[in-house]
């Protein structure tokens, strides 16, 4: 870029540089603030090829001697630019800047660095540099570049000459693409992505980026259809070709500046100026089918998705979520599941900006208070549905600590088992301690105790508060839960479900029993804690189904060999025994085998 592309370019930026270089007054540090496509870059390397020019040409560089040429391909030993490694950029980072600059000039007395992205420095970063910035060498000259001034510390800022970039006027830019070779129809569209001329001409020669439009176009198309058709667009193409999250970007930007040409239409009509100006009597007919609230409710949609990016949100749960927003779908919550005990029930917080794997330990707010829960579902969307609204957060990822406090609490509550049934003697009480519990904050002791009837606990609850010092709870639970608490080995020699891997306790009744042909003796269908067993539920479903498409014993039904008489059912595997007086003999038949000869009608038991 030359001094007077830039003026053009950026007329206020321009002469501040110029008018401090021609009173000698240039500062030790600039930051430069502006959108994307700005030139930025290119105007801090424009000021510093003009100084370290061979030529000397009062600031105009000559772009031909060594120093200009190696400024521009970035390899001048006095020059060093800092770019964020991978989110962020690191203290060593940083600190390798200053080693740098204790050194002396290798080609001349001047040393110059660049920060790319200054607002994703850590705080460790801008601390290193703020440093830095105070004390500057002789000589040294910095640009600190960022897009995000609100994100830059203000201790930074107020060391900083502050020069704002503006936009570049979108009709100067576009015919700049169009003399520069563009075609019309791609022109006002990457105008919208970029405001720098040549990396507009690079973008419409791309075959990436005429690929992402037409995938960016098909997505709009699909989302007017089934969500299932969208769900498998969005794997087969979108994901497969917007693998990066700098490309992802780019993908929504496209999809956002369909909503922004149907909200152009809506307000403007014919006159609306567009980005795919190609589409202009599409976009003119869609309208038709959707209002301006509802376009703008997905601008919204797709902006909160542009935001999530910079976050370490997972993409396809991103785009899966805004596939869902776009098309009109119940709001869907980002959750993790937290069970608190081996066995216990799974409850949905909200992880926030956290990034927590699968079988991590988290600290979380309840009704209880704080409570240290195991990840047993890592981080999904869930309809608004399932989820108990206000939804809480995760406070943190539990450490060493946390685990620590739990182990102890497990030893006080061994010692209050212990007190309390010396306690429940003492008062004579006809109840049947079963387990203690702390609270991870310890601000509540919970007793879970079994009885037949009613107990007055009270006289206990004095005692063991004045022995406990803290809240005191008996909470009385039925012979399910104690089985669930205490565990043991089921009748089939296996660890009880309820203790090692059942949520919650679904009704089970002696129906089911029937259904599915068993002993109606109690010994054989009767847990540990005396009720049904939890696993008559486990396959009564696929009974239900069964018996829904066979006839009931006793039914007489035409066969292809006569009408005939159930005399037996095997559910499971959908056969059927009948009997047939025409040939005198039992038969069995499968279900596929009467529905194929179509000889499955069914007539009243007699």
């Amino acid at each position: 870029m030359k001094w007077d592309i830039f003026i053009q370019r950026q007329p206020l930026a321009s002469e501040m540089f110029i008018k401090s270089y021609e009173k000698n007054r240039l500062a030790h540090a600039y930051l430069l603030e502006g959108a994307k496509g700005t030139g930025k870059l290119e105007a801090a390397t424009l000021l510093i090829q003009g100084i370290l020019c061979l030529q000397n040409n009062n600031l105009e560089p000559c772009f031909t001697c060594t120093n200009c040429v190696r400024i521009e391909h970035g390899n001048h030993p006095d020059v060093h630019i800092i770019s964020p490694e991978g989110q962020s950029i690191k203290k060593d980072q940083i600190v390798f800047l200053q080693q740098e600059f204790h050194k002396a000039g290798v080609e001349s007395n001047q040393k110059f660095y660049i920060i790319e992205h200054a607002d994703r420095m850590t705080n460790s970063a801008a601390n290193s540099l703020l440093k830095f910035l105070e004390e500057p060498h002789k000589g040294t000259m910095a640009f600190l570049l960022t897009e995000q001034l609100h994100r830059i510390l203000p201790t930074i800022l107020s060391r900083c000459q502050h020069i704002p970039f503006h936009l570049i006027p979108s009709h100067l830019l576009l015919d700049d693409l169009l003399q520069a070779g563009v075609h019309s129809s791609l022109a006002p569209l990457i105008a919208q992505l970029t405001n720098n001329v040549d990396k507009g001409v690079e973008l419409s020669q791309n075959e990436w980026f005429a690929q992402a439009r037409r995938i960016v176009l098909k997505l709009y198309e699909v989302l007017k259809k089934d969500p299932l058709i969208a769900m498998v667009s969005l794997q087969e193409d979108w994901m497969a070709h917007f693998k990066e999250k700098e490309q992802l970007e780019v993908g929504l930007d496209l999809l956002l500046l369909i909503y922004k040409d149907l909200f152009s239409v809506h307000v403007f009509g014919e006159h609306a100026e567009l980005c795919y100006p190609d589409f202009r009597d599409k976009w003119t007919a869609d309208v038709l089918q959707i209002s301006l609230q509802a376009v703008t409710k997905k601008q919204e949609a797709v902006l909160e998705s542009k935001k999530n990016i910079g976050s370490n949100m997972n993409t396809h749960l991103l785009m899966e979520q805004l596939v869902l927003n776009l098309q009109g779908s119940r709001p869907l919550y980002k959750v993790i599941g937290v069970r608190f005990k081996k066995a216990g029930k799974i409850y949905y917080f909200d992880p926030g900006d956290l990034v927590i794997s699968l079988h991590d330990y988290v600290i979380v707010e309840t009704v209880r208070g704080i409570e240290y829960g195991k990840v047993v579902i890592e981080e999904k969307w869930v309809d608004e549905h399932d989820v108990v609204l206000p939804l809480k957060k995760v406070t943190r990822i539990a450490d060493t600590k946390d685990k620590l406090s739990v182990e102890e609490n497990k030893s006080a509550s061994k010692e209050a088992y212990e007190i309390c049934c010396q306690k429940i003697d003492q008062h004579e009480l006809d109840m049947k301690l079963v387990d203690v519990e702390y609270t991870f904050d310890r601000n509540k002791v919970i007793f879970y105790f079994t009885a037949d009837g009613r107990v007055d606990f009270r006289d206990l609850v004095k005692d063991l508060a004045s022995i406990f010092r803290t809240r005191i709870e008996l909470r009385q639970i039925g012979v399910r839960d104690e089985a669930k608490m205490l565990g043991g080995i089921g009748p089939c020699g296996r660890m009880l479900c309820c203790s090692t891997f059942l949520g919650d306790f679904e009704p089970v009744s002696i129906k089911m029993a029937k259904d599915q042909n068993l002993s109606l003796n109690p010994s054989k269908i009767s847990g540990l804690c005396g009720r049904l067993m939890c696993c008559l539920k486990y396959e009564n479903d696929e009974y239900e189904e069964a018996k829904q498409l066979l006839p009931d014993i006793g039914e007489y039904v035409t066969t292809p060999q006569g009408k005939g008489k159930v005399v037996g059912l095997n559910i499971l595997e959908r056969l059927m025994q009948i009997d047939i007086p025409s040939i005198e003999r039992v038969v069995e038949y499968s279900l596929e085998e009467m529905q194929g000869a179509k000889a499955s009608s069914v007539q009243a038991t007699e």
